[in-house]
């Protein structure tokens, strides 16, 4: 409930400072753009210490699915070793910076329709981009510690 209205509260600054070429409503589902990359990548980059730590065991089981002896690959008795467990920060944290990237250019880009000058569309992205850089500094702190 909480991020939803900041996000809210955001875009309509953002009508505010663009001159309000548009109601409230339809610059937040405009400005919405923005969070699906960033969600998108936030989620590989919760994802990946799963898969990087783990994909020793997956090989393992794609040769043996159902338990029984099989190898049908020839990796059922392959040994864990985690693949660069010390570049997994690293590589979230690159994550999330390429997911604001999209997300703050798939919201520039979405505010052409409404906003024809570009001055008027950089100010109109002030406020967007900073809610979305808070969100990927959160997010930045609880992956990288």
């Amino acid at each position: 409930m909480v991020f939803p209205a900041l996000f809210m509260l955001s875009a309509k600054g953002a009508n505010r400072l663009a001159g309000n070429p548009v109601n409230n409503r339809a610059m937040t589902l405009r400005l919405a753009y923005i969070l699906i990359p960033v969600g998108i990548f936030a989620w590989i980059a919760f994802s990946l210490p799963a898969v990087m730590v783990n994909y020793g065991y997956i090989i393992s089981v794609f040769s043996d699915p159902l338990g029984l002896g099989w190898d049908l690959l020839g990796t059922a008795d392959s040994h864990f070793k985690p693949l660069f467990p010390e570049w997994i920060p690293v590589i979230q944290g690159v994550v999330l910076l390429v997911g604001l990237y999209f997300g703050l250019s798939r919201g520039y880009m979405g505010l052409r329709d409404f906003i024809q000058d570009q001055k008027l569309q950089t100010r109109a992205m002030i406020l967007p981009a900073l809610f979305a850089l808070v969100v990927i500094n959160l997010l930045l702190k609880l992956y990288m510690g």
